[in-house]
């Protein structure tokens, strides 16, 4: 991929080189992912991890039924606030250069909710539920958009489609043949980090906590998201 020309966001050229060797993200959406964490991180007083309510302000996530279940999954802190590392392993994955296969297997991972390896009918009926809420909190009109029996013929029919054995659980490898057969699933599935949110001038200066070296040493741990 070359090397790195310098950086923009005070991160140390080997720093970024390693960023963008093990993630998707080429180097100026490190750099963009980089200072809008420190933008956060800063109106919480730079204690290096943003808290989840404040993730689900962003204008990314705000709109995702699926925000609180992400978070969740990157957070090493067990309470969906993420730190530098975890805030650009979630974007990164869901970025536009993110492989189909890596997003896959993340969203496999969000729908899974039990964490059983398998998404089966409960993990499908709190998915309706989720964009049932999602859709009757977006809409103006009072009326239910689906009641508890279509709700129901809907989950029927997802775990139908996907279920290829007929067992009522879908395995990754048969959500992965589902997610093939989807037109442009990864674009779909891909989220953009504007360079900066409410940004001031301030934000966008290098906080001294990013010059200091220990605050760098980029190692993504195998742990950390669906990977």
């Amino acid at each position: 991929m070359g090397s790195v020309q310098g950086s923009n966001s005070g991160v140390p050229n080997d720093e970024l080189e390693a960023i963008v060797a093990t993630t998707p993200f080429t180097e100026p959406e490190v750099e963009r992912a980089i200072l809008r964490f420190r933008e956060l991180d800063h109106r919480q007083g730079s204690g290096g991890r943003v808290a989840k309510k404040a993730l689900l302000e962003m204008s990314e996530l705000n709109a995702n039924p699926f925000a609180p279940r992400l978070l969740d999954m990157y957070s090493s802190a067990d309470d969906g606030s993420l730190d530098l590392y975890e805030f650009i392993d979630l974007f990164a994955t869901f970025s536009k250069g993110a492989s189909g296969d890596l997003k896959t297997n993340a969203v496999f991972a969000m729908l899974d909710g039990d964490g059983d390896g398998f998404i089966g009918r409960p993990d499908v009926e709190t998915v309706v539920a989720l964009l049932i809420t999602k859709a009757d909190d977006d809409s103006e009109d009072d009326q239910e958009l689906l009641d508890d029996d279509e709700a129901a013929q809907v989950v029927t029919a997802v775990l139908s489609e996907g279920d290829i054995d007929g067992n009522e659980h879908v395995s990754y490898v048969e959500f992965q043949k589902l997610m093939q057969s989807v037109p442009g699933f990864a674009d779909k599935f891909t989220m953009t980090l504007d360079a900066y949110g409410e940004s001031s001038a301030e934000s966008r200066q290098v906080h001294p906590a990013l010059r200091h070296e220990r605050a760098w040493s980029w190692s993504r741990p195998a742990s950390r998201g669906p990977h």
